[in-house]
């Protein structure tokens, strides 16, 4: 976050300012700071919200209709459908079985998708279908496409740094600088691919990331 406007919100009377209140206005001013660092066509905002939770399945039209359930999406599933808007919570599909759906309506291969789960512990065959994983799928596409990254390479650069920038939002009120996940992990980790990417070929791009990731550790 800019200094000055983090000084602005530190400078707030406390008695006036509810602690709830002055976390959701710091969160407020990272999430506009990264639509600043990184461009997200096609209501951008909403996308990079779910770098810290799920895809959104309410409101007016939202994202998740328009990415599974419009006659846009490529090929209609039922699996990812639900007459009472509570979808994605029957537990009774994996994410192997529905490949071609999620494919279609989060713009990622079969590899990808199988590279995405191995990151977090998991795979194709035994991970239930849910709205967590479809997020844990999204955020992933969109933050490579943003950063032009594969998925492969953004998954490696997570790594070889030891940033996370989808560590979840603290359960609570900022206390610390520490509980800070979205500046000290999103943007951190955009500020670093952006000094990799500017560091030349693939193989100088490992050796910067691993310095870098040193340096933070």
């Amino acid at each position: 976050m800019p200094k000055s406007l983090r000084d602005a919100v530190d400078e707030l009377d406390e008695s006036k300012l509810a602690p709830a209140m002055k976390t959701a206005l710091v969160y407020l001013a990272h999430a506009k700071t990264l639509e600043g660092r990184v461009k997200v066509a096609n209501r951008g905002r909403a996308r990079l919200l779910t770098f810290w939770s799920n895809i959104p399945t309410d409101g007016d039209q939202p994202l998740y209709e328009r990415l599974f359930l419009t006659t846009g999406a490529v090929t209609p599933d039922r699996a990812f459908d639900d007459p009472v808007g509570e979808y994605l919570t029957k537990g009774t599909a994996v994410v192997g079985d529905h490949l071609t759906a999620l494919q279609g309506g989060l713009n990622l291969t079969a590899e990808e998708v199988r590279l995405i789960l191995e990151d977090a512990g998991k795979d194709l065959a035994t991970t239930p279908l849910s709205l967590e994983i479809v997020s844990l799928l999204f955020r992933h596409q969109v933050l490579a496409q943003a950063l032009k990254l594969s998925v492969r390479e953004l998954i490696v650069l997570k790594q070889l740094s030891g940033v996370d920038p989808f560590t979840p939002l603290l359960d609570g009120e900022l206390a610390q600088i520490g509980d800070d996940h979205p500046f000290l992990q999103t943007l951190r980790f955009v500020e670093i691919a952006g000094i990799v990417k500017a560091s030349g070929s693939r193989s100088t791009r490992s050796t910067t990331c691993s310095a870098i990731g040193a340096m933070i550790r």
